[in-house]
């Protein structure tokens, strides 16, 4: 019976042992994913922040075309390095961190290039504008010049309306 009690104790401390390795190790697994997934994350972040800071360099029209392009390589880069990432653990960790980071990415692409396509129309407007005074100045004299009259007013008009100034401000502008 004494023989029989001590295997008891010798299998109940080896269960214990063996519980508390089987914890390690899943301690051991998640600190694992955890350091994965802040590696992709750290990558993630060096990388997207190059590819936004390369495109905020952009200004007027070529802003707003490039825009979508960029959008599609963040997303891109995104998926590649949560690809990369062997653990079904870490991608979900790493997943949950880059949802973030890439929404701010998106955010702050998306303001630029609302900002430049606000620019952009706007030196296309008040471009139309000096072309018409050019073609009024250069028909001066040769050919009837009231289309070109009527052409600077309109934009003038459309231009102040827009900008939310007065009707008197047409004739300002």
């Amino acid at each position: 019976a004494g023989i029989g009690r001590a295997v008891q104790r010798t299998g109940a401390v080896m269960r214990r042992a063996q519980e508390a390795e089987f914890s390690l190790s899943l301690q051991f697994a998640q600190q694992q994913n955890e350091t994965q997934a802040l590696d992709a994350s750290t990558e993630y972040t060096r990388q997207s922040n190059e590819i936004v800071n390369k495109y905020r360099q952009l200004n007027g029209q070529q802003a707003v075309a490039a825009f979508p392009a960029v959008e599609k390589q963040l997303v891109e880069l995104n998926q590649s390095i949560a690809k990369g990432l062997k653990s079904s653990g870490a991608q979900r960790m790493y997943k949950s961190r880059s949802e973030q980071m890439l929404s701010s990415s998106l955010q702050v692409t998306g303001g630029h290039a609302a900002d430049q396509r606000a620019m952009a129309a706007e030196a296309a407007r008040v471009g139309a504008i000096s072309a018409a005074q050019s073609r009024f100045v250069n028909h001066f004299g040769l050919a009837p010049t009231e289309p070109d009259i009527a052409e600077i007013v309109g934009l003038t008009a459309q231009l102040a309306y827009e900008r939310g100034l007065p009707k008197d401000a047409t004739d300002v502008l």
